[in-house]
């Protein structure tokens, strides 16, 4: 019985067996003739998601039969290629293009991977049924798909997240900035870990470098300040131009501390917790953020701010607070007003004490400036164009015409810390537009990228005429900054008495 038992087995094990290689056979042998098994939609993709030149590109596929067969078309935007096999190597023409390869099988309809190739980081955005980004405050569902590049080469996210329009003149222009708030925080392209980022257009900047140029010299000179990356925007499978992917200024990223007071001067005035102090500042509080802990913080930063503006306009520059005699540097860090002072004059930003002008209190209750931001409307573009004025004394529009430096500078101690400040950062200044600085080589590393966006959003004289530009008035802006902080004496003289001054931009 048992010897029956096993011979059964065994007939069982042998006509399974056959019947698999039977399947196998027929779904193999060019008849045209597949058995009745479940559907499994054919995939194809590329083994690695950058495209850069150099960078070998091949084509993965999944879901097709076993040993069905392939042919491969290639093709950019402005070209057929020539290979016919599942790698491509990318060069230098195929820069800011899609490369596309179409493959087709014996027993299934053509199946299409598509990637952008740049010497960039690449952001695919696609919101939910391809509906437009419209509104500042109705955010639309997306899918975010992230390619590092050069030093972020090994770098990949996917997610979801929720996007809306940000900004308030830039979100008048054609070209749009937005705010991306991700479904689960990271540390985008090495960045500090957040859910909150910033896509800046840089629309009226065709050089795409003042800001960037900007917050990376803060950083260097020990400010607080976003770090960033340009990045390819392709939205909704359109290319939407180069855009800078930027840390949203808080607490915990931009910010080093867990907590504070977070405050911006802006003459939009816009946010619901806000005041106007003494001197007709515009303050608004950003954090905390609940009604409670927001309208008690209000009051205490009134107070602070407006005792903190009686200090810098008495003759001795001490006021009484809290019981005590008080130098205003005491409620204010020197070192945080001195170099944003002077980052800000480097570039001669017409927006600097008028609007996007970051502030906070730490928890012991000590001020300090920044981070910096928006630093569009500065270093030769129009109506910047001077080099050799200063921006405290000559922009003078809203809040600017009262603003916190027109006091300080009368300060010789002020004065002496931010010559200080000057001189300790002059080579990371002078750096800037030297031969082989951070102009130049920003410029070959934006080249490709940068023309592609002037086909779409040129502005003015485009990318290589502003880069000129910028380069040319920086060098001008420094060898005039040079003589006015050679010394003591002449620095005093420039700022107290000034040969011109401007009532209105």
């Amino acid at each position: 019985m048992r010897q029956r038992t096993g011979y059964f087995k065994r007939q069982i094990l042998f006509v399974f067996l056959l019947t698999v290689l039977l399947i196998i056979c027929l779904s193999d042998n060019g008849s045209g003739y597949t058995m009745n098994m479940p559907e499994v939609e054919p995939v194809v993709y590329f083994e690695h998601h950058l495209a850069e030149p150099g960078r070998p590109l091949k084509v993965e596929t999944c879901g097709y039969m076993l040993g069905e067969k392939f042919t491969y078309r290639w093709k950019t935007d402005s070209k057929e290629l020539e290979t016919t096999e599942d790698c491509y190597i990318p060069d230098e023409g195929d820069l800011e293009q899609f490369i596309t390869v179409t493959v087709s099988s014996d027993f299934h309809e053509d199946q299409t991977a598509r990637v952008y190739c740049s010497r960039l980081p690449v952001l695919y955005l696609n919101t939910e049924n391809g509906e437009a980004i419209d509104s500042r405050e109705i955010s639309k569902a997306a899918e975010v798909v992230l390619q590092g590049a050069g030093e972020t080469a090994a770098y990949y996210y996917e997610g979801t997240a929720e996007v809306r329009g940000r900004g308030n003149t830039s979100w008048e222009e054609a070209k749009k900035p937005y705010k991306l708030k991700l479904a689960v925080r990271d540390g985008l392209l090495g960045m500090d870990m957040s859910k909150n980022w910033v896509l800046l257009a840089n629309y009226n900047n065709s050089s795409l470098m003042r800001n960037k140029l900007f917050y990376d010299l803060a950083a260097d000179m020990e400010l607080d300040a976003p770090e960033s990356f340009w990045v390819d925007l392709i939205l909704n499978g359109e290319y939407a131009g180069n855009y800078q992917l930027c840390e949203q200024i808080d607490f915990g990223t931009v910010i080093n501390l867990k907590e504070g007071i977070l405050l911006e001067l802006d003459e939009y005035y816009d946010e619901e917790m806000k005041f106007r102090s003494s001197k007709n500042q515009p303050v608004m509080l950003h954090k905390p953020v609940s009604d409670e802990q927001g309208k008690e913080a209000v009051l205490v930063v009134e107070k602070f701010v407006n005792v903190f503006e009686q200090a810098i306009d008495a003759p001795d520059f001490y006021v009484e607070y809290q019981g005590r005699q008080v130098h205003y540097s005491d409620l204010f860090d020197m070192d945080s007003l001195a170099r944003y002072w002077v980052v800000n004059e480097l570039f001669y930003n017409c927006d600097f004490m008028r609007k996007s002008v970051w502030f906070y209190i730490d928890p012991l209750g000590k001020a300090f400036m920044g981070p910096v931001w928006d630093n569009d409307w500065s270093s030769g573009n129009p109506p910047c164009e001077d080099w050799d004025r200063w921006a405290t004394l000559w922009f003078d529009v809203e809040a600017q015409k009262e603003q916190w430096y027109r006091s300080l500078i009368k300060d010789p101690a002020f004065r002496k810390k931010a010559r200080e400040v000057y001189w300790a950062y002059r080579d990371h200044i002078g750096e800037i537009a030297g031969e082989d600085g951070a102009i130049d080589r920003n410029y070959w590393l934006l080249y490709e990228a940068a023309l592609s966006n002037d086909r779409l959003w040129k502005y003015g004289g485009g990318y290589e005429a502003d880069v000129t530009l910028l380069r040319n008035w920086l060098t001008s802006r420094v060898e005039w900054l040079d003589r006015q902080f050679a010394t003591e004496e002449s620095l005093a003289e420039s700022l107290l008495c000034p040969k011109t001054a401007r009532s209105e931009i």
